[in-house]
């Protein structure tokens, strides 16, 4: 049976067995002139599709429990619909359905957390100093275009309230959780503003087990910063990608953060990620991003440099993949903490760097397996690479404090042309079968061939991927036979030695270029070798397994992961190599003869040393040398050249 309230009422219509059917819909339009508008002692079932109006008391009242469902409205000064704790009950607001109070909580629901709940769909508000929602031990759900606001407050969580907002929430403080109140959970996937206060607040009080807990969905918004009272986790979810600017300023004082499994984030702007970190999904940088994370980094997810920027300051878990697949990333890691993550697709203008490492000694290294070990004399420090890295080195960074240790890699610019059987050819249209000339004139089959852009613009340390110009000639008569451009940790060969082609700029015949972008080659013969480019004695690739970054045209392959300098495993190299020592000085020597060939003429000049803007003046005893003696604790020089003619 059911019954049907219509008409007009102007008093409370109080519900029982003896006069109605369970449920009752009501169609009419009742505005009691005192007290509630509908009371429920027992449990029931109430349709709304008209209006109830108690201008001084509740909407509707459950002393027992029930379900409402509203498409009509409900309104009351001191609560539209108002539940008894400990009893289940369901709210079902439908699309263009209202539910006010003027002053006071439009629904406070205090129930039975194994079976109360809201569906809000359409609009839930509160006047001035009310509040929208109020509930604790039920859940609610508020739908995409759905409405929950309050004068004072949109929403209030007490103890074990689960709220999932897909829709509006508005308030002067948006969502608020007391202090005290524990096993709070809100998804929040939709819009959350505050006219004066925090989108969302949870109180500092006692953390419970399990905690209170936010997590984000694709597509949430925010008017108002979002604090975590140290009590909250931080989590963000959902299983399509999803995408946030600048998390550290929006969310604040959470216990930890974290990437759910599954989930596919992508954070833009600059972040510092202070709470424990966990990483159980996809994080993607992107160019112009810089995240910092100055606390331990766990989880096994991925984080995908797409051209941006990691710090992590802190120790970094075993299971971590930091996976470079744009060019121009970066990771930086702390020599004090260690990095047990996994590195993948490092590949050409990546780079990373190693703060606070050889302060005192100078770093080697050494490669076993998929394992770089530094040493610096002191401490080894280990980076693990998905694959086997290849040849490695490491290099100091000028002009840091700390001491800064970075990783580069060399290749051909596109538009070099390799001697071939045929003639020269242009890099770009050579494939693997393919052969090239070596130096000693023999034939050898390419077994790979790959290429990668480089946007030199947003690169951090443009120096490391610019190009290195070669003069036409510079080497002598031919050599080269036109204007050659390498990376500058392309090594050449020279008096059977190769010399990377950074360790031989002049400024003049050989200098390093700014170009936005360039798209660098490898090629790889079957053993590493030298070869011809623009009839230049040049290094091929020195296969090491490591090729899942460089394009071929069909996958992306790797080129090997090379530090600035490479570090050439001495047992499958072609020629030693040589950095530094009287034969690189013997050949810069050539170099500049070659130049006074060509008609260019040494001028003396005369220059100042100085520290900390004084000049400083030369031992006299070291005449005709001009040698300086730099103050203690020196860490910067400048050197002030006025040239004449």
């Amino acid at each position: 049976m059911s019954d049907t309230i219509t008409g007009s009422q102007a008093t409370e219509i109080s519900l029982s067995s003896t006069q109605y059917a369970d449920p009752v819909t009501v169609t009419g339009n009742f505005a009691v002139a005192s007290g509630n508008a509908i009371v429920a002692p027992a449990v029931w079932t109430i349709d709304v599709a008209g209006s109830l109006v108690a201008p001084s008391g509740e909407g509707i009242v459950l002393y027992e429990g029930g379900q409402i469902d509203n498409s009509g409205l409900i309104s009351g000064a001191f609560g539209a619909i108002q539940s008894t704790t400990g009893r289940a009950f369901g709210i079902q607001n439908n699309a263009l359905a209202t539910i006010v109070s003027s002053s006071s909580i439009a629904v406070k629901l205090s129930g039975d957390v194994t079976g109360s709940s809201l569906l809000n769909a359409g609009m839930i508000t509160a006047g001035n100093g009310g509040i929208g929602l109020e509930i604790g031990a039920a859940s609610a759900i508020n739908l995409v275009g759905a409405l929950i606001q309050g004068g004072s407050v949109g929403v209030e969580l007490n103890n074990v309230a689960e709220l999932t907002n897909l829709g509006t929430i508005d308030g002067a403080t948006g969502i608020l959780v007391p202090s005290g109140q524990n096993y709070v959970d809100i998804i929040q996937g939709g819009m959350v503003s505050a006219s004066s206060g925090a989108a969302i607040s949870f109180a500092s009080g006692v953390a419970a087990t399990p905690t209170d807990i936010l997590t984000i969905l694709p597509g949430a918004t925010f008017d108002g910063l979002v604090y975590g009272g140290s009590v909250a986790d931080l989590v963000f979810g959902g299983n399509v990608a999803g995408t946030f600017s600048d998390p550290s300023a929006e969310f604040l004082q959470f216990s930890t953060v974290s990437i759910a499994a599954g989930a596919n984030w992508q954070f833009s702007g600059s972040s510092t990620i202070l709470a424990p970190f966990v990483n159980d999904g996809t994080i993607v940088i992107s160019s112009g991003t810089n995240l910092d994370f100055n606390t331990i980094a766990s989880g096994t997810g991925i984080i995908d440099l797409a051209g941006g920027n990691v710090t992590f300051s802190n120790n970094v878990t075993s299971g971590m993949l930091i996976d470079f697949t744009g060019s121009g990333s970066n990771v930086v890691l702390n020599q004090a903490h260690p990095f047990s993550g996994t590195i993948g697709g490092f590949s050409a203008g990546d780079t990373i760097d190693i703060t606070g490492y050889g302060q005192t000694q100078q770093v080697s290294g050494s490669v076993t397996g998929n394992v770089l070990t530094l040493n610096d004399g002191q401490t080894p420090y280990q980076i693990t690479f998905s694959t086997a890295p290849g040849s490695l080195a490491v290099q100091a960074v000028s002009g840091t404090n700390p001491k800064t240790v970075e990783i580069v890699v060399p290749c051909f610019r596109q538009g070099t042309r390799l001697l071939t059987p045929d003639g020269l050819r242009l890099v770009e249209t050579l494939c693997e079968g393919d052969h090239v000339i070596t130096r000693t004139g023999d034939r050898h089959k390419i077994i790979w061939h790959g290429q990668r852009r480089v946007d030199c613009r947003r690169h951090r340390s443009p120096e490391l991927v610019l190009p290195v110009l070669i003069e036409k000639d510079a080497f002598g008569s031919g050599q080269p036979c036109r204007d050659l451009y390498l990376s500058p940790d392309h090594a050449i060969w020279i008096d059977g030695y190769l010399i990377e082609i950074k360790k031989l700029i002049n400024g003049l015949s050989i200098r390093q270029v700014s170009v936005p972008s360039v798209t660098y080659h490898h090629i790889e013969l079957e053993n590493h070798d030298v070869i011809l480019a623009e009839m230049l004695p040049v290094e091929t690739y020195l296969d090491c397994g490591n090729r899942n970054q460089f394009s071929d045209g069909i996958n992306y392959i790797t080129l090997f992961a090379n530090f600035n300098p490479p570090f050439r495993d001495p047992v499958h190299v072609c020629a030693p190599v040589i950095d530094g020592g009287p034969h690189l000085a013997r050949i810069r020597t050539v170099l500049q003869y070659r130049l006074v060939a060509r008609g260019f003429r040494q001028i003396p000049g005369h220059f100042q040393v100085c520290v900390s803007g004084k000049a400083l003046v030369p031992d006299s005893s070291a005449a005709p040398m001009s040698v300086y003696r730099l103050p203690h604790g020196t860490h910067r020089v400048a050197i002030i050249s006025d040239v004449h003619p």
